[in-house]
Formats: structure tokens, C-alpha cells, sequence
């Protein structure tokens, strides 16, 4: 149990400490404090500038309990956390950001920020909720190492997802395609969530709490709409068969972790397209001959009779000596600096209610729909978690039962 800091008004290494915890820097916390000052209706409150805040976080100045109380809500923490005399003691699983290009971390914007902590949140609820259900999350992922035989481990794991070519021929959408990777994976016991990140940033995390069950976070606004978010899931639900969640992707990672990358990257191409049938395409459209460069028209040509994403015929052709060793990376590159909302996952004409079952899952959501029956949640509880009223949670929970 931390102790306030005595003899102060607040402990100024803490109010830099939980700035940086939500990557802005002191101009960028200023604005979104006038942001949502300017929101604020029949409330008086006082915005203040980057100068204020500066003054704080080196104690030349000392703020006023409304303006804690403005950035407690901007950073997302208790406004008690001013007074500490050190960091609290972290209790939603811990996300490693190995998985990000080299200081990635660094420059991530306030939105991913606020949707890894809602993840971390996520995990973290639905492990409480798990352990006073009493619930055993049955889990069935076969485990893997990166030591293994890519190919071989795919054949495992699709057999135990049962995606088989009938039910890919069923497909009749990309967005269909997606959600019956998502339903498939969810069945084994691995909660799916679906928020919005920037792509530029993160493409997704996963995590596997010591007794609740796993989590994947895939992006709700991918670059590529539903074909893109496919290829995250599945790279995620690799990071959790060869037992190294936690990470959060953009699919190149760090020196340390690319052996991770790589073998998740190749098993999310192999599961998503059948190697077989992709040679069989090459042929047919006489492709299957090395090229220096393949331009995103001719990877689209290949890409969509299998309702997948570039990233997925791009890592296949480079597998396959199609293409050169660093081809996949280059254009990854040219991919995250285009701009990546205004494709798909928006939701437009959904109700709030119909989001949130999007963003949560059907796993999630059915165990809330149990926890409440036991008792051990409220409507109310409910709709905090949702972040809606009583009327909207009574909609969700309606729809939850029905997934």
C-alpha cells in the first residue's frame, strides 16, 4: 500500500509519471483538458496551459483540486495517485512493447494509449469475473514453439479451430470472413476484443492472464478493413499458441522479438491462405516466377479470392522466394505511413448497444450476461463498463444473450 507524500500539496514527479503513462506531452494534456472543459455542460470548469502543468511537474507551482481532478480524467487514474510518493504497483497484465518497431513506444498517440489500458482493463475484469464464477475458461490451443515447423503447427491448429475449405467456401463477405475466424477462436476459450488503434502505431496485442482466460485485441479501423483485422487476429492467436503474449504488434518488432514476428506473420499467412491453393492461382495467372517488386494492384489480384489481407500474400510470396527476403518489411513501411482510417470499422448505423457486443465479443459478453445472473454484477455495473446509460445496457445485455 502506497503512502501520500507529507508535507506537499502533491508529489510533482507523479503528475509527470502518470502524464507519461498516456504518451502526451504537456501541450497535448493541455488541450485535451480544454477539450473536455469546452464539453462539459451546466459544470464550471477551468481549463489551464501547458505552462500550468509545467509548473506543476517541477513544483514551482501547485494546482488546484479541480484541475487534479481535470487530469485524473485525462490520464485515467485516481487523482489520490498525485499524492503517492511512488508509482503504484501495476495490476493489469503487463503489455510488452518489443513487439513494436524500435521507439515506436515512444511516439504512440493518446487514443492507442487509452485503448491498450481498456484492453488491460478488459483482461482484467473478465479474469475477476472468471474466478468468482468459479468458471473454468476450458482453453484449447495446442501449444507450439517458434522451434517448430510452421506448416505443421498451422494443420494442428486449424483442425482444433475447425476452419475447414467448406466453411471458408461460406464466406461471402470479407467482414464474414473475419467474424467467423473471430467465433472460431473465441470457442476455444480466447477472449476477442475489438478497438480502435491507429494502425500507424499498433496493430494489436494479446494477453494470458495466470487464471482467466487469454485476450486478443485486434484494431476496429484497420488499414484494410475486415481483411486486415483477420491477419491481426490471427497473428494474435499464434503469439498465444507459442506461449509469448503480451507483446503488442505491428508485426516488425524489435531485434529481440522478430523471431516471434516472423513465425507469428508466417503462421497467420499459412492458416488464412492454403499454400496449395496459392500456388495453384500463381499458375493459373502465370505469377509463380520471382519478381523484384509486386505492385499492391497485382498483390490485390491475389489477395482476394481468399478474403485476405496484402500482408498475408505478401509474407507467402516472400516464403515462396517470389519475392525478395525484406520485401514484406518494405512495404509494411510504405502501408503505416498511408492514411489508415476511412475504411470499414466504423459502425455507421449501429446502435451504441450493437458496438459495444462488436468491441467486446461474444465470449465477453456472455460471461457478463452469467455474472449478472449469479448475482455478482449489477445493470449498473453493466452500463459503466459500457460506458452508456441503463437503457443501452439493458439493449447490450438483450443482444449478448443472443450471440
Amino acid at each position: 500500500m502506497q503512502t501520500p507524500v507529507i508535507g506537499r500539496w502533491v508529489n510533482p514527479q507523479m503528475v509527470v509519471w502518470a502524464r507519461k503513462q498516456v504518451g502526451l506531452n504537456p501541450q497535448q494534456a493541455s488541450e485535451h483538458v480544454a477539450q473536455k472543459v469546452k464539453k462539459a455542460k451546466g459544470v464550471a470548469r477551468t481549463a489551464f496551459s501547458a505552462e500550468d502543468l509545467l509548473a506543476w511537474e517541477t513544483g514551482a507551482k501547485d494546482p488546484h483540486i479541480e484541475h487534479l481532478e481535470l487530469l485524473a480524467e485525462i490520464y485515467e487514474c485516481p487523482a489520490g495517485y498525485f499524492f503517492l510518493d511512488t508509482p503504484p504497483q501495476q495490476t493489469t497484465p503487463r503489455l510488452d512493447f518489443r513487439g513494436l518497431a524500435p521507439n515506436k513506444a515512444e511516439r504512440l498517440t493518446y487514443e492507442t494509449y487509452q485503448s491498450l489500458r481498456r484492453f488491460q482493463r478488459l483482461a482484467e475484469y473478465a479474469e475477476r469475473l472468471a474466478r468468482e464464477l468459479e468458471l473454468a475458461f476450458p482453453v484449447q490451443i495446442a501449444p507450439a514453439s517458434v522451434a517448430t515447423d510452421v506448416q505443421a503447427v498451422v494443420r494442428r491448429s486449424l483442425e482444433s479451430l475447425e476452419v475447414t475449405q467448406q466453411l471458408r467456401a461460406s464466406w461471402t463477405t470479407d467482414a464474414k470472413a473475419f467474424e467467423s475466424w473471430r467465433l472460431a477462436i473465441e470457442r476455444q476459450g480466447i477472449l476477442v476484443f475489438s478497438l480502435k488503434l491507429d494502425p500507424r502505431d499498433v496493430r494489436g496485442a494479446s494477453v494470458a492472464p495466470g487464471t482467466g482466460p487469454p485476450a486478443i485485441l485486434v484494431n476496429h479501423a484497420d488499414v484494410e478493413a475486415a481483411t486486415g483485422r483477420t491477419f491481426t487476429l490471427v497473428h494474435e492467436y499464434a503469439h498465444l499458441v507459442v506461449k509469448h503474449s503480451g507483446l503488442v504488434c505491428d508485426f516488425r518488432g524489435q531485434r529481440e522479438s522478430s523471431d516471434i514476428e516472423t513465425f507469428c506473420n508466417r503462421f497467420a499467412a499459412e492458416a488464412i491462405v492454403p499454400r496449395g491453393r496459392f500456388r495453384s492461382l500463381l499458375r493459373d495467372k502465370n505469377l509463380d516466377r520471382y519478381r523484384e517488386s509486386w505492385s499492391d494492384a497485382l498483390l490485390d489480384k491475389l489477395r482476394e479470392p481468399f478474403r485476405a489481407s496484402r500482408d498475408v500474400v505478401t509474407i507467402l510470396l516472400q516464403d515462396l522466394e517470389l519475392a525478395p527476403p525484406e520485401f514484406y518489411r518494405r512495404r509494411r513501411e510504405v502501408w503505416e505511413k498511408r492514411r489508415p482510417f476511412g475504411r470499414g470499422g466504423r459502425g455507421g448505423g449501429q446502435s451504441l448497444a450493437s458496438r459495444r457486443l462488436r468491441e467486446l465479443g461474444s465470449a465477453f459478453s456472455k460471461l457478463l450476461v452469467k455474472a449478472e445472473r449469479s448475482g455478482i454484477i449489477s445493470r449498473l455495473d453493466v452500463a459503466d463498463l459500457l460506458d452508456t446509460n441503463i437503457q443501452q445496457a439493458d439493449t447490450f445485455m438483450a443482444l449478448s444473450q443472443g450471440v
